[in-house]
Formats: C-alpha cells, sequence, structure tokens
C-alpha cells in the first residue's frame, strides 16, 4: 500500500520512465527530494523496492479489466486511497478491487512481488507472465492460462463471500440477482446508484456455458445431500 502511494505521488512529480514500467532514479530528483522531506524515516532505497513492487501487484490485479486507464479512472479516488477506506463506504466496482488487492497480496512477499514471481500453495510458482494469464506454449508461442485465471477469480468470490453473513438482507438479495443475472447471460443494472453524478450503466453478462452448470448443478446436489 505504501508503494503504491509513492507511485502516484511520483506520477505528479515525474514522467514515467520506460514503457515496461521499470523505475530508474536518475532525473528523479523532485521525487528524491519529496522521499527525503516527508519520509525521513524511510530510505531512498526501500521506497523503490516499495514501489516496484506495487507496480507488479497492480498489473497483476488488473489483468482482464480491458483498458486499464479508464478502468482506474472510474474509480473516482486513488488506488491508495480506496485501499485505505472501509468496506462499507466503497462502490460495487471499488469493492471489487479492494478484495482483489488484498486477496492477491495476502501471501506474497516483497521479494516475490518484486521478482515478478508468485506463489500459489506450496508446488506452484509462476512467473508474472503466467499470473497475468499468459504462459508459454508448447511450440513457443504464447496462450492463456485460463485454469489459472479462472482459479483466480473463484477465490476471490469465496473470500468476497466470507463477509455474506455481516450483509444486509438488500445487499444479499442483490448479489444473489446478480449472480441469476450471470449464469443467464442477462442485462443487470444496480438499482439508484450513481457514479460521478450519472446513473451506472447496466452490465450485460455473457451466459455461462451449459456444461459448467451442469458442474456447479451437481456439486449443489452434493452438498445438500451432505447436509441432509
Amino acid at each position: 500500500m505504501a508503494g503504491q502511494a509513492l507511485n502516484e505521488a511520483r506520477a505528479t512529480l515525474t514522467q514515467p520512465r520506460g514503457e515496461d514500467g521499470t523505475f530508474d532514479t536518475t532525473g528523479d530528483d523532485g521525487f528524491m527530494e519529496f522521499i527525503a522531506k516527508n519520509l525521513p524515516e524511510i530510505s531512498q532505497p526501500t521506497a523503490w523496492r516499495w514501489m516496484r513492487a506495487a507496480s507488479n501487484v497492480l498489473r497483476a490485479v488488473l489483468d482482464g479489466t480491458g483498458d486499464c486507464e479508464e478502468y482506474l479512472l472510474s474509480f473516482g479516488a486513488p488506488v491508495s486511497v480506496i485501499l485505505g477506506m472501509q468496506e462499507e463506504d466503497l462502490t460495487a466496482e471499488q469493492r471489487e478491487f479492494f478484495f482483489s488487492w488484498f486477496e492477491f497480496t495476502s501471501n506474497k512477499t516483497i521479494k516475490a512481488c518484486l521478482g515478478g514471481v508468485f506463489v500459489d500453495g506450496e508446488d506452484s510458482v509462476r512467473a508474472d507472465r503466467a499470473i497475468n494469464g499468459a504462459t508459454m506454449g508448447g511450440s513457443g508461442g504464447d496462450r492463456k492460462d485460463y485454469p489459472a485465471f479462472a482459479l483466480t477469480k473463484l477465490r476471490h468470490i469465496s473470500t468476497f463471500f466470507g463477509s455474506w453473513g455481516t450483509m444486509t438482507e438488500r445487499q444479499r438479495t442483490e448479489i444473489k440477482d446478480e449472480f441469476a443475472a450471470a449464469i443467464c447471460g442477462e442485462e443487470y443494472n444496480l438499482r439508484g446508484r450513481t457514479q460521478h453524478d450519472e446513473m451506472v450503466p447496466p452490465v450485460r453478462f455473457e451466459p455461462w456455458p451449459e456444461d459448467v452448470c451442469e458442474v456447479a448443478l451437481e456439486a449443489l446436489r452434493a452438498r445438500m445431500k451432505t447436509r441432509k
């Protein structure tokens, strides 16, 4: 979180250096002075480490969101501010990002984020490209690692449902309606939601594949039998 805040501060003082997002202290005199003046308890090398780690995490969390810059602007607040907000004060879009960030970083070390290598469990070590949805194919080309991507999103949802018992009845009803719309491929709009003084546009879902729905039904039947 500190690294993200520093990245945002740097963006207001200097221009990005390099299309790959790498950081180079050369020519960043204004920002270095900012760190020395406002954060004397943090060494400059430490600040750069945190910033690089946050940059890697942000790229991973934003994977699959399309136009990332437009997506971040739609929040109406800097990422560092959103990460420090209370859950009940977040919009639906901000909340999704909030949970994604903290779920993703919950088991990651600074060293792992710096190296762009993330660990899921004891045996799975994947490079940043794999976390972001791409792995090297057998022929040497890139291909999407869809199972890994789906697993990450399902884990996000599972973590989110940990708060189910603390939600209001209205919140639970809206979430259930959202899931129904997503499964059937319908359009859904959160009632009474505005953003930047404009109504939030409806979301049009692609219908879930029938074989995925069948697997979900089988899993639900098995769960209900266990409960009985």
